[in-house]
């Protein structure tokens, strides 16, 4: 079903290192994921703040949700565990991303209609 040469490099692989590089590899996306997550969400409250839109409070609460789970990645004791873990973080995780891009369709481009239009004070335009 493989090819011969894929079986010939995981066979250097013993199960126990394979899950352990896989443990740091989930835990390292999963920090990555929550840097990206949250720094959306701000830009988002940003434009929808410049706006005058409400900002967003219940993605912050479901991404935090979305900690413990997390927490237990590095210790997960199986692949299977491992991986129920990641979709137990990594669903949300996308949700979220789908829910802030919807809700900010029109609130994004205002604020950066703004920004580009925005004259600073002191800033003199020429005919």
């Amino acid at each position: 079903m493989l090819p011969d040469w894929i079986q010939q490099i995981s066979d250097f692989f013993p199960h126990d290192v394979y899950l352990q590089w896989s443990r740091v590899q989930g835990t390292l996306w999963t920090m990555a994921g929550y840097v990206i997550i949250f720094y959306l969400l701000r830009l988002t409250n940003l434009c929808r703040s410049m706006t005058g839109r409400s900002i967003h409070r219940i993605p912050y609460v479901a991404l935090a949700a979305t900690i413990p789970p997390a927490l237990i990645l590095p210790i997960a004791p199986t692949s299977m565990a491992l991986f129920r873990i990641e979709l137990a973080v990594t669903v949300p995780h996308f949700l979220i991303i789908v829910y802030v891009l919807a809700a900010n369709l029109r609130s994004a481009p205002e604020a950066l209609a703004k920004l580009v239009t925005h004259n600073p004070p002191g800033h003199t335009t020429s005919p």
